[in-house]
């Protein structure tokens, strides 16, 4: 029977694998082109239009998580718990705290990100605070997903037409990269729940041709995630990623409160005091201008 040889690309896979999941459960990332969908017929569809829809919405709620460090990871297993705020791309606030057990001990980490509608700031500790602004990133973003499309890490659909797809195109094409179930909800609790896990089409860019038990070991070895939405709306309230037998990590939602309007000023920041703010924008800007302006290989040695 085949195996798994030593040259199998399995870090790439898991990569594809987990960004391709991120890009269709991570709801922060809902709002930014969503349009309204039909009925969905899928589960697939059905998230889609579900979180698509958060794109109008206004809402905060505290978050709790706990995850497994792996063999050879620095880190250890970790806790952590925040609080989120989110009236859209430009204006939203997520504040996390969390300790990480290792052989060295405990560790307190703890970061901050702020949009206040022009710029958007991030707290890291000791490593200071770092802002860019949200018109030059918005600008910027067909030449980063380009380039993560160079380097095989698409996350999602692209689009013949002037301009970016959808969001529910980038979304329905990310989660081609995987099987959805519906699952039942415990008695007594109302959300929605799917389990997602590889699809075959994933597990045959391994590079080889799969045998049945070569594509089970490679799915043994890959995270089946499940995400719980809100009844009434499509916000995660649960997510669970388990490798093999082993839960590495649980995420909660609570509290969660759908408003019309945060109060004047609840996005405005403010660096504590002495704090030095790194504009990251020009670097960003550099950066995207080598990406659209890069020779290929053969043109490279030519004056």
């Amino acid at each position: 029977m085949g195996g798994l040889t030593p040259q199998a690309p399995i870090p790439r896979l898991m990569l594809r694998f987990i960004l391709s999941l991120l890009s269709a459960v991570v709801f922060l990332g809902a709002p930014l082109l969503g349009q309204e969908t039909e009925i969905a017929k899928t589960p697939a569809q059905e998230i889609a239009a579900g979180i698509a829809g958060l794109k109008d919405k206004s809402f905060e709620f505290d978050l709790s998580l706990k995850a497994k460090g792996g063999d050879g990871d620095e880190g250890g297993d970790t806790s952590a718990s925040g609080h989120i705020a989110w009236a859209g791309l430009r204006n939203f606030s997520i504040e996390i705290s969390a300790t990480v057990m290792s052989d060295l001990g405990e560790e307190e980490q703890s970061f901050r990100i702020v949009a206040d509608g022009t710029d958007i700031y991030m707290e890291t500790g000791e490593e200071g605070i770092i802002k860019v602004n949200i018109d030059a990133l918005e600008e910027l973003q067909p030449q980063l997903m380009g380039q993560l499309s160079e380097q095989g890490l698409e996350l999602g659909a692209s689009s013949d037409k002037e301009g970016s797809a959808s969001f529910e195109e980038v979304l329905l094409a990310a989660l081609s990269d995987v099987t959805i179930k519906a699952l039942p909800s415990p008695a007594g609790v109302a959300d929605r729940r799917f389990v997602f896990s590889a699809s075959t089409e994933i597990l045959e860019e391994a590079g080889e041709a799969l045998t049945p038990d070569t594509a089970e070991e490679l799915a043994a070895g890959l995270p089946e995630i499940t995400v719980a939405f809100g009844k009434d709306c499509w916000i995660p309230t649960l997510l669970e990623v388990v490798v093999g037998e082993e839960n590495m990590l649980q995420m909660s939602h609570t509290n969660i409160r759908l408003t019309e309007a945060f109060a004047e000023g609840a996005f405005v920041y403010s660096p504590p005091e002495g704090a030095v703010v790194q504009d990251m924008t020009p670097m960003l800007q550099m950066m995207a201008a080598q990406m659209v302006g890069q020779p290929d290989d053969e043109d490279e040695l030519e004056f």
